[in-house]
């Protein structure tokens, strides 16, 4: 004889949301996604790759790209503008790409200069600036990947919804990762502001 058990019994499962079904795979022309390279030069510069390095990261900016499309992972919504679609895509894979040119730690490095000696009787600039400048960037990389590349996407003027599309996330989940991004940053500078 099995005894009767005490407590509240657990509901049975919810059967799992069936997610919508992902729009099919667009091909673009090599050529199309070459005729943005001007923008995505400019994506780089403002994620501050230096110019001698610029070329590198736009090369694997415009490969990883052909690769993905090649992959079938470029599928835009069928209902938006084509090339603004392609150019969001884009941003998105400079963003990536320029976080990773950063995260490398031969990157960072001095810079060296062609004649030391004549640097070294000009008046020096002061250093904390820079330094300071390079430690904030140090913190937002501390977020979460996914929060920071929509933190970084809006604050350059992105719209959410927009920003949820091309990355394809719904947008309510484009503006959790951004609350949380914001509360996670603040966390983040309120610490750095405390140990400084």
């Amino acid at each position: 004889m099995s005894k009767k058990r005490k407590g509240a019994k657990r509901p049975p499962a919810a059967p799992p949301k069936q997610s919508p079904p992902r729009p099919p795979p667009v091909h673009v022309e090599p050529e199309a996604i070459l005729a943005e390279s001007g923008m995505l030069r400019a994506v780089l510069t403002n994620c501050g790759v230096p110019a001698a390095d610029l070329d590198d990261v736009l090369q694997e900016v415009l490969i990883g790209a052909l690769v993905a499309v090649r992959e079938d992972r470029y599928r835009p919504e069928p209902d938006l503008h084509p090339r603004s679609v392609l150019r969001r895509w884009l941003v998105g894979i400079a963003v990536h790409q320029a976080s990773k040119y950063h995260d490398k730690a031969y990157r960072r490095r001095e810079v060296a200069y062609a004649d030391p000696h004549r640097v070294a009787h000009e008046p020096a600039p002061s250093p904390h600036g820079p330094v300071e400048a390079r430690d904030l960037l140090a913190q937002l990389r501390l977020l979460r990947p996914r929060e920071r590349i929509i933190l970084l996407l809006v604050g350059e003027g992105e719209q959410v919804s927009q920003v949820a599309r091309s990355l394809g996330v719904p947008v309510e989940t484009a503006f959790s990762r951004l609350r949380l991004g914001r509360k996670h940053l603040a966390h983040v500078l309120k610490r750095w502001r405390r140990l400084r």
